[in-house]
């Protein structure tokens, strides 16, 4: 997967929603429609206020860029693009970090992140004026031997789950509208991480 900005950090959380009406020919928005609708209410994915850029016309649509979380010491390590067709893709670097001691990665916080995005951009979505279906897609790269640390179960016993390969794209899933219940939908395909084979779920 190529990037359109240098990204610092390993593991990537990546996110691809697509209106699968964005496939027509005829669906492509204007830049100032784009820019209208994203200014000040797209981040790249989960980053404060402060430590992004505002969104910013490029040559597939708009594009706003992670900043780092101090002045002094920025870095590029995210980035989101609203794409003319209406499609949106979302790269993080970072979320998922491992423990230099352990190897081992939190699982709420790659959870919480992802889910909440996926919320914002329904909204953005919906403003545009995009209907379902969407379809999302979610990729995880350089995770492979680092381990998926769960919280604890019903005795508060954490427990964890080996990453087995480097590039895991978890099943994708179809929204037929907007009011689907997105964390009850996409935790399961969080959780598994999707070692079993890729597919497509539509949502129920």
């Amino acid at each position: 997967m190529r990037f359109p900005v240098p990204l610092v950090h390993k593991p990537l959380v990546a996110l691809h929603i697509m209106p699968l009406e964005s496939c027509s020919e005829e669906r492509e928005f204007d830049l100032k429609t784009l820019i209208s609708h994203t200014y000040s209410k797209i981040k790249p994915m989960g980053l404060s206020l402060r430590s992004y850029s505002e969104c910013s016309p490029n040559e597939h649509g708009v594009i706003t860029i992670g900043t780092g979380d101090s002045d002094t010491a920025p870095f590029e390590d995210s980035y989101t693009v609203v794409y003319r067709k209406g499609m949106i893709e979302a790269v993080r670097a970072g979320l998922i970090l491992p423990n230099q001691q352990s190897n081992a990665v939190t699982f709420l916080r790659y959870e919480e992140s992802v889910l909440q995005y996926v919320r914002e951009c329904f909204q953005i979505l919906s403003s545009l004026g995009c209907s379902p279906p969407i379809l999302v897609g979610i990729t995880l790269f350089g995770v492979g031997r680092a381990q998926l640390l769960h919280p604890g179960n019903q005795y508060g016993i954490p427990s964890s789950r080996l990453f087995q390969n480097d590039i895991i794209s978890l099943p994708s899933v179809l929204f037929d509208n907007f009011s689907k219940d997105v964390g009850k939908i996409l935790k399961p395909a969080l959780a598994d991480c999707g070692e079993t084979d890729s597919l497509t779920v539509a949502a129920r």
